[in-house]
């Protein structure tokens, strides 16, 4: 029996140290396309610590009633529906943003884009984009340009554009009343197309508890993103200093559209909504390819893939859930 142990564990020693050998000295492969890391050396290991970190840091997260700020993602975050929901002030940073989304579409074939983002020194992103079959093609004036200037500080509301919330993760309000150009417009300097007057108010009502990709991300998904990448200093500092806090929440857009002299139309678009806020230069992404899909039995699936090479070079996400109430 003695003799049997001895065996046991001189062979697990062998192994031990074989793979010890194997990680030392295995090459590392060259990221796809020069951009896309793969697993190299240690990546095993380091996805194993950083899922026991994430554990850590869940565990920390139901102990803790509040969170101090800068200590959010990552596994901890902030759950108090109202402070999530307000806009935050701005962090003391070149890229800080504070952004809310939504996304719309029906059977009908419309669907609509309205996003405004706010920024440092008073300018804000706005991104507005609407589609009616056989109608036409409709963008806010300024695009594709997205910058506004001498917005208001502190709101949603930027080039005519107005978001608003009326109670914390359950309603909003989005509405304009302005000129879009009709025609898709590509180039700065090219902007054709008559502007036609248009006005909507929508009311969006939630369906469905937020998702955040705080703590409510696949670990796996994100430990094999950070193991892909090599463990420095450095690089731990900036995954710390460039992280925002962004969560989507399915819902229903509801109120009135009128396009030029087009009869005014009662529309429901089944609806996205997201807010963002941290820090974002875009500059530092990629690619960013994000699909949201809505099934006829009331399964709605998020699926993407982001590519921040100076952070994570390849970071999946993914989000599931089942809603009767929008079928």
């Amino acid at each position: 029996m003695r003799y049997q142990l001895k065996m046991f564990w001189t062979v697990c020693l062998g192994i031990g140290l074989c793979v010890l050998v194997w990680e030392l000295f295995k090459p590392v492969p060259a990221p796809v396309n020069g951009v896309y890391r793969q697993p190299g050396r240690w990546y095993h290991l380091k996805r194993l610590v950083f899922l026991g970190l994430l554990k850590l840091r869940q565990r920390k997260k139901r102990k803790e009633k509040s969170l101090k700020e800068g200590n959010v993602g990552y596994g901890l975050s902030v759950t108090d529906p109202e402070k999530m929901e307000e806009s935050p002030p701005l962090l003391e940073h070149p890229h800080a943003i504070d952004s809310v989304y939504f996304g719309g579409f029906n059977k009908d074939g419309i669907y609509f884009v309205a996003r405004v983002a706010r920024r440092r020194g008073r300018y804000a992103e706005v991104w507005l984009y609407l589609h009616v079959p056989g109608v036409g093609d409709f963008h806010h004036p300024v695009h594709p340009d997205t910058l506004i200037s001498n917005v208001t500080p502190g709101t949603l509301t930027a080039g005519g554009l107005k978001i608003e919330m009326l109670d914390p993760m359950v309603r909003w309000r989005v509405s304009f009343n302005g000129l879009l150009r009709k025609g898709v417009c590509k180039e700065l300097d090219k902007k054709e197309g008559s502007l036609v007057h248009t006005k909507f108010s929508f009311t969006w009502k939630a369906v469905t508890d937020p998702f955040n990709f705080d703590t409510d991300v696949n670990p796996k998904a994100l430990a094999d993103g950070i193991a892909r990448e090599g463990w420095t200093r450095e690089f731990f500092n900036r995954l710390q200093r460039d992280h925002q806090t962004h969560y989507e929440q399915w819902g229903e857009l509801s109120g009135r559209l009128q396009v030029g002299g087009v009869e005014e139309q009662s529309l429901r678009l089944k609806s996205v909504r997201d807010h963002s806020y941290g820090v974002r230069d875009w500059r530092s992404i990629y690619r960013y390819v994000i699909h949201f899909i809505f099934t006829e039995d009331g399964t709605i699936i998020q699926v993407g893939v982001v590519s921040l090479p100076e952070n994570m070079s390849h970071k999946l996400q993914n989000a599931l859930c089942n809603v009767d109430v929008l079928v």
